[in-house]
């Protein structure tokens, strides 16, 4: 079983700005009188009426000036919470946002000392975004972050983001651990085809004084470590460069054949 799942999502909740919701008044049949937001495509649920459903009643938003939705507070992550704001939130949502922040560092304390201990942390940012943001977050970046500074070990989930399909069907989803945590561990039709956001867990277990700077360290067998046929023929053959990309093929295709088995539909 997934620990996400055991987690207890409850307000009061802080949301880094305020998310769109990608599901219908159709199919949230639990909105029996929903509130019709203007602003909101396709007749997509409002963020107030997302959260209701699943029983958070105190949701806070904060945004920077100018933002799509107005913020009930307005403040810049690049700089620290205002008091009033710590230790306060039994829930911490970033929908999309970290990204979008220069100082990722100041971002991350930000929400780590926001939240309550035993409260969680959830968040949905792109792996790979051409100019989605500043910056397209690693999973090691956060996995290492909280893991290093009063929360468990995070769970993690690969969202392959269909930019062709954006709003229906299935999603092709991997659980994020052991292949791919290597370097390169997710296959290349998949970072061609999809748009891979990261979906994350964590949950607070002790408050800290002062935060940790991770530094990243190598996951699993490097490639040249693995001493294969091809790699005790490649010395003995004359022409490199055709044993170099056959080899290189070969193991596209093995990690391919790793990562898929880890992966499942929502």
């Amino acid at each position: 079983m997934s620990r996400a799942t055991t987690y207890q999502y409850r307000g009061p909740a802080l949301s880094l700005g305020e998310p769109d919701v990608y599901l219908t008044y159709d199919e949230v049949p639990t909105l029996r009188t929903p509130r019709r937001v203007a602003k909101q495509p396709f007749n997509w649920i409002g963020a107030a009426d997302f959260f209701r459903a699943i029983g958070i009643q105190e949701v806070t938003t904060v945004d920077i000036p100018g933002s799509h939705y107005a913020p009930d507070i307005v403040h810049d992550l690049n700089q620290p919470l205002p008091r009033h704001l710590t230790d306060c939130f039994n829930l911490v949502l970033d929908p999309g946002t970290l990204e979008h922040v220069f100082d990722v560092r100041a971002a991350l304390e930000n929400i780590a000392v926001a939240v309550r201990q035993g409260g969680s942390v959830i968040h949905f940012v792109p792996v790979y975004s051409y100019n989605g943001g500043y910056y397209s977050l690693n999973p090691e970046v956060l996995i290492d972050f909280y893991s290093q500074n009063g929360f468990e070990e995070p769970e993690a989930f690969l969202i392959m983001w269909d930019r062709y399909r954006p709003y229906s069907g299935k999603t092709r989803c991997y659980r994020y651990a052991g292949r791919l945590r290597e370097r390169h561990g997710l296959a290349d039709w998949d970072q061609w085809r999809f748009s891979p956001h990261l979906l994350l867990f964590a949950r607070k277990q002790a408050n800290c004084t002062s935060f940790s700077r991770p530094i990243q360290l190598e996951h699993g067998t490097s490639p040249a470590s693995r001493r294969g046929l091809l790699s005790r023929l490649s010395p003995r053959v004359p022409y490199q460069p055709l044993i170099y990309a056959t080899r290189a093929r070969f193991e596209r295709l093995r990690v391919l054949a790793q990562t898929r088995k880890l992966s499942f539909w929502i």
